[in-house]
């Protein structure tokens, strides 16, 4: 899902919400209402509210009426008490009951909270580790020089995104050095602030291209618009993949393009270096993927963590 998408959802969810709480606040006044005494009493402050309407707008004493009302809406709350029963909506969110808004206008905590766990649950393609800055232990791990500051790059790149002079960002290292954590705390660091992250692994990444290649015209536009239209792209262990004919680095480079030419952000781990990303993806897609105007390429070099 793409923002939009996300935001109907959330509007569709919220209207749900307020629905379900007055149906269920009517069913319980119309089991309310089988019982003979409840059915009397509730009559009856309806007609006792009509009156002292009525009588208002003639501008007459009320207070007698009032009163009545009063003492009839008592008997009627009582009665309920003993069936059991609440004629009150319970809204999910009592703050906002289930309207999305606070009392000055502003979106609510649970429409926030819910777009997150939206977002959360519309990461594409691959499945997001959980790994987030604050399991981030990079500053134990004295030989992995490039680690620690990679994660206070990266955690200031999310705070400030999408404010930044670097649009696409290559993490190379050896097997285990730390780079998919860091993707994964970053990508979740994006989705908090409400970003949309479109995550793959190189082989969902690969799978998603062919699976573009070879699909029926009408439904390219789906298959695709997630790598094109997310905030942020991220592929995991680039490199690791087959390489298909006319497919990965085709398409790689076509996506790579249209999210540069859009101020659009990438972030890219790989086993590869420099010299072997160009090697690999060719010339022109590397040019692509470096090129120092809105390019980062870091390398986080030491041992695999795995193994400590």
């Amino acid at each position: 899902m793409n923002r939009a998408d996300i935001l109907n959802k959330v509007a569709s969810i919220i209207n749900e919400r307020r629905n379900k709480a007055f149906a269920s606040a009517s069913a319980n006044h119309e089991a309310a209402r089988k019982d003979k005494t409840f059915c009397q009493l509730d009559d009856q402050a309806r007609a006792l509210t009509v009156a002292v309407a009525y009588d208002k707008a003639c501008g007459k004493d009320v207070s007698e009426r009032e009163k009545q009302l009063k003492q009839c809406e008592s008997e009627r709350q009582k009665r309920l008490k003993t069936l059991h029963l609440d004629l009150s909506p319970q809204f999910f969110c009592p703050l906002c009951q289930d309207t999305g808004k606070t009392q000055n206008g502003d979106a609510c905590e649970c429409v926030k909270q819910l777009y997150r766990e939206l977002l959360h649950g519309s990461v594409t393609l691959g499945r997001l580790p959980s790994f987030t800055f604050a399991d981030d232990r990079s500053a134990t791990f004295a030989g992995n020089v490039n680690l620690k500051s990679a994660y206070a790059a990266m955690k200031r790149f999310a705070e400030n995104f999408p404010n930044s002079d670097k649009s696409v960002l290559i993490f190379s290292g050896s097997v285990g050095t730390g780079k998919s954590c860091l993707m994964a705390a970053t990508a979740h660091a994006l989705i908090e602030r409400g970003f949309t992250v479109a995550y793959c692994t190189a082989f969902d990444w690969n799978n998603m291209l062919i699976k573009y290649h070879t699909a029926p015209i009408e439904e390219k536009a789906d298959i695709i618009d997630p790598l094109l239209s997310s905030d942020m792209l991220m592929i995991d262990d680039l490199g690791t993949e087959p390489v298909f004919n006319k497919v990965t680095l085709e398409y790689l480079y076509d996506i790579v393009s249209s999210r540069v030419s859009a101020g659009k952000a990438m972030m890219i781990t790989t086993n590869l270096n420099s010299e072997e990303l160009m090697h690999r993806y060719g010339e022109r897609t590397y040019s692509r993927l470096t090129n120092k105007q809105y390019s980062a390429f870091k390398s986080i070099d030491g041992e695999d963590l795995r193994h400590m």
